[in-house]
């Protein structure tokens, strides 16, 4: 792992590098040992660090000659990579580490047939900045594996549906894309790469407030994110879905087509 200038065995990390919230993080894939959208990630650690109020002392060229380092010498060529800030205090100094991390890509079945979700009334306070909290992550796993879920979809106080727990959420209806408000989630590096797809095919984009009643009139459900990329939907709670639309098929070849050209191109 890396800690500020320093490439470190694992079995030197301590949890006392981490303070338990106020931490800025990313998670960031690995493919074929390119970083991939990198330029994308860092730009969100400035958003998320410029909305927060505490400082990115780091460059983007700073961290990703950190990354590389680390990719070569853990010799994994494909996984995902956590960047963490630490806030500055009395006590300690801002520090940055970096490290690679368990992750559940989903299998080919799950692409073909849709993954099951389910419903969480909660909310993150700023949503639009990536901020560590343990306690929303710690329910949300809870429930993943207590029933044997892919994710948590999780709802407002106004019975919204926003975000996933560690994924944006879009919705079809007959050719058209919804997606929750720019406001309201995480703006996610897949999420935009989606949108950016979507126009390229002059496809009716609506970014609005998705009720949860709403969900048995919709055509489909897909969710975005590091990990799964484009990952149909099969089911909320008790309503289910069709795994069969041209629509979003299409969008998922885009978005494959979209990596492959940044991998080639780095």
């Amino acid at each position: 792992f890396i800690l500020d200038n320093e490439l470190l065995d694992a079995s030197a990390f301590s949890d006392d590098y981490l303070p338990r919230n106020n931490v800025l993080y990313d998670v960031m894939r690995v493919i074929n040992g390119v970083p991939l959208f990198w330029e994308a990630h860092y730009q969100r650690l400035e958003i998320s660090a410029r909305l927060s109020g505490l400082p990115l002392n780091y460059s983007r060229d700073d961290i990703y000659d950190k990354i590389m380092p680390l990719i070569r010498k853990a010799d994994i060529a494909n996984g995902n990579i956590k960047l963490v800030i630490t806030p500055k205090s009395e006590k300690s100094p801002q520090k940055f580490l970096a490290w690679f991390i368990g992750h559940h890509y989903p299998q080919s079945v799950d692409y073909k047939l849709g993954v099951k979700t389910m419903i969480l009334n909660a909310e993150r306070k700023s949503p639009n900045i990536k901020l560590i909290n343990l306690d929303l992550r710690n329910r949300c796993n809870k429930l993943i594996k207590e029933n044997n879920v892919y994710e948590i979809l999780l709802v407002d106080n106004e019975n919204n549906i926003t975000e996933g727990s560690r994924s944006n959420v879009f919705f079809i209806k007959d050719t058209e894309i919804i997606t929750p408000l720019f406001t309201d989630v995480l703006p996610g590096i897949t999420r935009a790469g989606i949108l950016e797809i979507c126009r390229s095919m002059n496809l009716k984009i609506t970014e609005r407030k998705v009720p949860v009643s709403e969900i048995k009139h919709l055509d489909g459900i897909f969710i975005s994110g590091t990990s799964p990329k484009v990952l149909p939907v099969i089911r909320v709670d008790d309503f289910t879905f069709s795994f069969e639309s041209i629509l979003l098929k299409r969008i998922m070849v885009a978005f494959d087509a979209k990596i492959d050209e940044y991998i080639s191109s780095h």
